[in-house]
């Protein structure tokens, strides 16, 4: 959210073409071309599932290794897109 608040105060801070009153769309890029090369790479994982030892089974994250249960399904039938604990993307895993 810091980042974005960043980019939109240097884009308001671009001054305009007189001629047709817009903001060179060039330099727009630019300053996105900057933040982004600085946002770091969103780690992916996967679900492994695990039994555990009193019968329910888990899941565990492959980036943090913390384990999750589900009251019922997977947690791709729940929803878990993302771990709770480190935010790794578990979108392609399914």
């Amino acid at each position: 959210m810091k980042t974005l608040k960043k980019i939109r105060a240097e884009i308001e801070n671009l001054t305009c073409d007189y001629i047709n009153g817009m903001v060179n769309q060039y330099a727009v890029l630019q300053i996105i071309d900057k933040y982004a090369e600085q946002e770091p790479s969103r780690k992916t994982g996967q679900w492994i599932e695990k039994d555990g030892f009193d019968g329910d089974v888990y899941y565990d994250c492959s980036e943090c290794g913390e384990s999750w249960t589900t009251i019922e399904g997977t947690p791709w039938q729940n929803g878990m897109a993302y771990c709770p604990n480190c935010g790794a993307d578990m979108r392609g895993a399914e």
